[in-house]
């Protein structure tokens, strides 16, 4: 991978007490996207691909939208219609891909920067674990994060020498901290 796009890796860790005490720890990686950069992405990788089946594979119709239009100009029409200001810089996507034709990604998220690249403007969620097949997508502005809601460190990336640019709007990743790996 190029540019901005990287691979993170990390740990989900999971506790519940009641009804029945539970915990569990496992590895995971989600794969951050420039959406600019998908046309080309994976060319020269025989088992990756933007374009056709293949054993990990990125589905347009597996996000946001209507699959006819590109994914960068959805997720631009969702954050205008929402927040009245369309995306100026470049948006990127935290997400899984299909692996072996198979998709499971409960959530995808998607990073709206400022021209410069530097700064996350908003973010939208896009929830597919609902009942009968449906998703939903929220999205969430600066403005409306620094009030102090909730969400503030549930979505913030660490800035690793090589990762993408700054942390949405927190210095670090609750939990266990994630490290971006270019093959």
């Amino acid at each position: 991978m190029t540019g901005a796009s990287c691979l993170y890796e990390g740990h989900l860790r999971h506790r519940r007490f009641f009804p029945v005490v539970n915990r569990f720890r496992y590895r995971v990686f989600f794969l951050y996207l420039d959406l600019a950069e998908l046309p080309t992405l994976f060319q020269g990788r025989w088992l990756w691909s933007a374009d056709r089946v293949n054993l990990a594979y990125f589905r347009r119709r597996d996000h946001l939208g209507d699959p006819r239009v590109p994914l960068e100009q959805a997720v631009g029409d969702l954050v205008a219609a929402r927040t009245g200001t369309r995306p100026k810089g470049p948006i990127r996507l935290l997400t899984h891909l299909r692996y072996f034709g198979y998709c499971f990604n409960p959530a995808s998220f998607y990073y709206c920067y400022d021209p410069a690249g530097e700064r996350v403007t908003t973010i939208v969620v896009e929830v597919h674990n609902t009942p009968w097949g449906r998703s939903t997508a929220t999205s969430w502005t600066r403005a409306k994060m620094s009030t102090g809601s909730l969400a503030t460190s549930a979505f913030s990336l660490p800035r690793p020498s090589t990762s993408p640019p700054s942390s949405p709007w927190t210095s670090g990743m609750t939990g266990a901290s994630p490290s971006p790996r270019r093959p």
